[in-house]
């Protein structure tokens, strides 16, 4: 009996030092951590706006739990392993299968440079903790694995190392212990938890190269828009010409900025010059007239004049708020004829290029009439101005089944779907991205685009703001408010997260209980982007924002609207084109300035070459400019004249050389008719009628004074500088280059080698003195006009004054 009680003591006694020695290697805890951008939050409990859940829930994991032992366990030898978590995974991954090989250096590269290749040390709770937390999807990006990485690193650092004791049982010096199961790191958890860590390594190469590129792209956005933005030059070697650009700014798609008109004195920090259009938000219609029931500054916003300088278009949101008043509108046709009149007045009291039409609550009922008054205001604007455009703003979701659509993209310019407004049944974001409600950006573009609406009708308006939710314990939200982006960001400094599934970012608020209390959704620069590369990728018309200034005192919103649709192009000039080829012949050179000649005097008040209706015409005329370099040959006839004599225009060059030639022809033609008169007279005095050239020298004397008397007749038709003869104004125009944007911005090398080719058209403007006054009667009809008058004086002359004169004396 004794015997036994001495053996279970004994059991008794080991199994205790078991337990207690396994009690002093338990791991710190497991820890749940959302994104943190790469920093580590001590957490602190309350019931305000203050906490981030998954920080709090973190911190209190992380705290050692460590239960100093009774009975200490005996001090075990334990084999060394490799320390170095991180290097362990990259050497196992430099052997992994199917993986290609500048994969795998991408990802080494990636462990050597961003500082976590050394952080914590290779044991199996450090490997497990990580794959747990990389599990969560909050977890899920490179700055949640930087913070896990080192939330382990200090809880490992609080943990006392394990305390020793005497030795029980002495062992042969040869014998070594086998480490403990819980200690060994195997092959397939180094391949699990590189299957977690590679998404973010790629996600993270990813976000680097994009950080670079946007920094680049930006760069050279801001050189072209703000710098001195000088003339660079392509040469084509195989055309033998050099042409001169400048850069340009343009959108891959349309940008559309709202405007709040309570904002009209406080929009300094808007980018007008990123914006196609400015939409002035909003006129309200009396539903009962027709009238417009306040300006809201429309008849003097200075916004307007700034927008328009910048080169915006500028619409204005004609809306109607309650759905009586829609309804009273939609069945009063003297209410909608008298809006089209005050329409009119409207878009042309700011030179307003259309009207983005805002009906709220418009029902199934009012669908034929909504229809109806839209083709009768798009038939009425048109007539007055082609390029006048209607904007039709559109719901998300159309549950109502309140828009015709396909009827109205007949006389809608473009479509701005709305997502600025809450979805009533929804608890987190405006505009979500992706899912599966009728309300995300995807399913209503989806449904629209199906119900025959072109793509590039197709404006996707989103909210720079967001919501703020009160949640109870059950995980019901209740709306407590909209936030402006300025407000979020000033008011609300905590970590962020980004739901995958709506692409939006998330900030969560903790009780004191670790329970979420609040929540707010909203865009940021990260999920706008995302959003733009929707819209971009799927080609749709634009973007709209709704609306400028939710953002002011922050300029990221800005940057990634400009990266995502800001492009820089080039901008030919096509009156510096210089052609490199071999001489003109002489017949070359007399027929280019004949046409040349020959348009002038058939358009004696046109001032400059690039008012040409006929498009062929116009392409041979600036063709045979460039032949003949008219621009270089005006330029240095420019050097020796004083600044209030230099020629303006191409025009005027070529006008003056035709006046010039005229002048002399006169003068030549005048000196021959004297030659030849003198040898006329002397020959008929010596020799009389018996002189056998003397008809051929009358005939010759004849056609000399014609073409003297054309040559002298076309130079006072040709010179401005004689006021009292000629149809030519007094004043020439002056050349004002225009800027001609392309497609694409030539490399490097297409400089050296080839230049692009492009579309270019007239790079001048022509202005006239509005004081002077022009008949425009082509030289050939005005001499046609006088030769008619002088043939029907001879013939009145010959065939009835004569005869008269005759008979009178006859005795």
């Amino acid at each position: 009996m004794k015997s036994r009680q001495s053996l279970l003591l004994v059991t008794l006694t080991f199994c205790m030092m078991l337990v207690n020695g396994y009690a002093a290697f338990l791991p710190a805890g497991k820890m749940r951590i959302i994104n943190m951008r790469g920093f580590f939050y001590e957490p602190h409990h309350n019931t305000t706006d203050t906490v981030p859940k998954a920080a709090a829930e973190a911190a209190k994991k992380l705290k050692p739990k460590v239960t100093p032992p009774k009975i200490v366990p005996p001090k075990v030898e334990v084999p060394k392993v490799n320390n170095n978590l991180f290097k362990k995974i990259a050497e196992a991954f430099k052997f992994r299968k199917h993986a290609r090989e500048s994969e795998k250096q991408r990802v080494l590269d990636i462990f050597e440079t961003l500082g976590i290749n050394d952080s914590i040390a290779a044991s199996s709770e450090n490997v497990q903790l990580l794959i747990d937390e990389l599990s969560i999807r909050e977890n899920q990006h490179f700055d949640s694995l930087i913070a896990i990485i080192n939330s382990i690193k200090l809880a490992n650092e609080k943990i006392p190392p394990p305390a020793t004791a005497p030795v029980i049982e002495k062992k042969a010096a040869d014998e070594k212990p086998s480490p403990s199961a819980s200690k060994i790191v195997t092959d397939k958890d180094i391949d699990n938890l590189t299957n977690k860590l590679l998404p973010l390594i790629a996600e993270k190469a990813n976000e680097d190269k994009e950080d670079t590129q946007k920094r680049e792209a930006l760069k050279e956005i801001r050189k072209v828009k703000y710098g001195s933005n000088e003339v660079n030059y392509i040469v084509d070697t195989t055309k033998g010409i050099v042409k001169r650009y400048r850069l340009a700014i343009r959108n891959r798609a349309e940008v559309y900025g709202m405007h709040n008109y309570t904002n009209n004195s406080n929009y300094d920090d808007y980018k007008l010059s990123y914006l196609n259009t400015l939409i002035y938000q909003s006129l309200f219609i009396n539903g009962k007239t027709g009238d417009v029931k306040e300006f809201n500054g429309w008849d003097r916003a200075q916004i307007i004049n700034d927008a328009q300088k910048a080169g915006c278009d500028v619409v204005f949101t004609a809306a109607i708020s309650l759905p009586s008043s829609v309804m009273s509108f939609l069945n009063d046709q003297k209410s909608q004829k008298k809006f089209e009149e005050n329409a009119i007045y409207l878009l042309k009291l700011r030179k307003a290029r259309g009207i983005n039409i805002a009906f709220n609550e418009l029902t199934a009922p009012d669908r034929d009439r909504f229809s109806i008054f839209i083709r009768s205001l798009s038939e009425f604007l048109k007539a007055q101005d082609p390029s006048y455009k209607i904007l039709i703003t559109l719901p998300a979701y159309d549950a109502r089944k309140a828009y015709d659509v396909a009827y109205l993209a007949k006389f809608a310019d473009r479509f701005i779907v709305d997502f600025s407004k809450l979805d009533a049944r929804s608890s987190g974001p405006i505009a979500p991205l992706h899912g599966k409600a009728d309300y995300t950006i995807q399913t209503a573009v989806s449904r629209y685009l199906n119900a025959e609406i072109a793509p590039e009708k197709l404006i996707v308006c989103l909210p720079y703001s967001g919501t703020k939710w009160q949640l109870d314990e059950d995980g019901h939200a209740k709306l407590i408010q909209y936030l402006t982006y300025s407000e979020i960001r000033n008011r609300y400094p905590w970590p962020v997260y980004y739901d995958e599934m709506s692409g939006n970012a998330v900030m969560d608020s903790l009780s004191s209980k670790n329970m979420p209390i609040r929540s707010i959704w909203y865009d940021d620069d990260i999920s706008l982007g995302d959003k733009y590369d929707f819209i971009i990728g799927n080609g749709l018309g634009g973007v709209s924002i709704n609306a400028l200034g939710y953002d002011k005192g922050f300029g990221e919103l800005w940057d990634m609207l400009a990266y995502k649709f800001a492009k820089v192009d080039t901008v030919y000039l096509k009156d510096s084109i210089i052609v490199k080829r071999g001489p003109l012949t002489l017949l070359e050179r007399i027929q280019r300035k004949m046409t040349l000649y020959w348009y002038i005097l058939k358009n004696p008040c046109e001032v400059c070459f690039e008012d040409i209706k006929d498009p062929e015409s116009g392409k041979v005329i600036n063709q045979y400019l460039d032949d003949l370099r008219i621009d270089s040959l005006r330029d240095d006839a420019n050097k020796t004249r004083p600044p209030n004599k230099k020629i303006k225009s191409k025009f005027e060059y070529v006008n003056d050389e035709l006046t010039s030639l005229l002048g002399y022809l006169t003068l030549f033609s005048l000196l021959v008719i004297l030659v030849c008169g003198c040898i006329y007279v002397y020959e008929i005095k010596v020799k009389s009628d018996e002189w056998k050239w003397k008809k051929h020298a009358e005939i010759i004397l004849i056609v000399l004074a014609v073409l003297c008397i054309i040559f002298s007749f076309t130079y006072l038709f040709t010179n401005d500088s004689i006021p009292l003869f000629g149809a030519a104004p007094a004043s020439v125009g002056t050349e004002i280059p225009v800027k001609v944007v392309v497609d694409s911005l030539p490399t490097h090398k297409e400089i050296i080698d080839t230049a692009t080719t492009v579309t270019v058209v007239s790079n001048a403007t022509c202005i006239t003195d509005p004081n002077t006054t022009c008949i425009n009667m082509p030289l050939p009809t005005l001499m046609a006009i006088i030769t008619a008058g002088m043939l029907v004086g001879l013939l009145l002359t010959r065939y009835l004054i004569m005869p008269l004169l005759k008979r009178n004396d006859i005795p």
